[in-house]
């Protein structure tokens, strides 16, 4: 099975580079993190730093994907579908871990790529 660029990169999030810890610049301006767990960890803290800023879904996904690069509203609502909870729900309120893993599912690091 081929895997996708955000499994190549080990980049779970689809996080542009920024020159992070732990990572390089990879393609299409991505960040290649040096193993899938570096990748994990900075969606996770990318998540935590939203809420420990008191933003909502609907706040933290337009700022983490943005129109210009993305379908915001549909991911907004993916979000809500997938972890039970609306638009305006406080991050802090959700778990960190599970919401990573409902955006790095929208962001489609586990669907294989033909």
């Amino acid at each position: 099975m081929k895997r996708n660029l955000s499994q190549r990169l080990n980049n779970p999030g689809n996080i542009r580079w920024a020159n992070q810890q732990e990572a390089t610049k990879g393609e299409g301006g991505y960040a290649m993190f040096s193993t899938p767990e570096a990748g994990w960890r900075k969606l996770h803290g990318i998540i935590r730093f939203m809420a420990n800023r008191g933003m909502n879904v609907t706040e933290a996904i337009n700022e983490y994907a943005p129109l210009k690069e993305n379908d915001t509203p549909k991911y907004i609502d993916f979000v809500c579908v997938h972890m039970n909870c609306g638009p305006f729900t406080p991050l802090i309120d959700l778990s960190e871990y599970a919401l990573g893993g409902v955006m790095a599912q929208m962001e489609g690091y586990y669907a294989a790529s033909k």
